[in-house]
């Protein structure tokens, strides 16, 4: 794992990087710590995230009827119910880490089969016509970027970060002929080092993109009823196969 080397110890440093270090990791720790008491309180299903009608009907209107359709990092089953609602006889597939994820979803989705799964450590079982993420990919460093605040009072390098998602990127490409990707895009007058960890960078997402599938269509962007960051959909076709590749 590859850390930034940033810290006390760097003597080049300035003192104004080592106050703006010292924020980040500061401000970090209290993320990390909220983020483990909400996951402690358990699964509450609600409306965060809930998709614009508009938007679900542009979804739709790219997803064949009758398609198979997986969703990573269920969490409540919000997404997978509104889709469901379209009534276009999808087949769904609810997936996350967590038991209570999975039995939120079946209670809000019954019809919806339900797996456990860890994009990064698992392998998949069966391929898709769609795989969907929704404000998953940018979180899929936290577990490692925690550990490293922990253990070796370090951020994450960007490069780290890059890997991971790469990573993930290319496990979906190899079972899907589709991806929708929804994630949030950090507004302009924002800094990123005053956000929570959970943005892709927009010059590296558009580099994976582009290296992972022929056919890219974004939605019109959609700033978010809560937050500080606008909601971007991707649709994504055509994967560029990697025969080497296991699952």
């Amino acid at each position: 794992m590859e850390l930034e080397n940033k810290g006390e110890f760097n003597n080049s440093e300035s003192e104004q990087e080592k106050i703006s270090i010292k924020k980040r990791k500061d401000f970090l720790r209290e993320f990390f710590k909220r983020m483990n008491e909400q996951i402690k309180s358990g699964v509450k299903p609600g409306n965060f995230g809930l998709m614009l009608e508009e938007q679900i009907k542009e979804i739709s209107e790219n997803i064949k009827e009758g398609s198979s359709i997986l969703e990573i990092g269920s969490y409540d089953g919000l997404l997978l119910e509104q889709l469901r609602n379209n009534k276009k006889d999808y087949k769904l597939t609810g997936s996350d880490v967590g038991n209570d994820s999975l039995e939120a979803v079946k209670k809000r989705v019954p019809e919806a089969e339900v797996i456990p799964f860890d994009i990064i450590e698992d392998k998949f079982k069966d391929k898709f016509d769609v795989i969907l993420m929704k404000f998953v990919l940018g979180c899929l460093p936290l577990k490692k970027a925690e550990l490293a605040l922990n253990n070796e009072d370090q951020l994450l390098s960007l490069q780290d970060q890059e890997e991971i998602w790469d990573k993930a990127l290319e496990k979906v490409k190899n079972n899907c002929k589709q991806f929708v990707l929804i994630t949030p895009a950090l507004k302009k007058e924002v800094k990123a080092e005053e956000a929570n960890p959970i943005f892709v960078p927009d010059d590296i997402l558009e580099k994976l993109l582009n290296k992972h599938f022929k056919n890219k269509k974004m939605f019109e962007s959609k700033p978010a009823e809560e937050g500080n960051f606008n909601i971007e959909i991707y649709l994504l076709s055509e994967p560029i196969i990697d025969e080497k590749y296991g699952k």
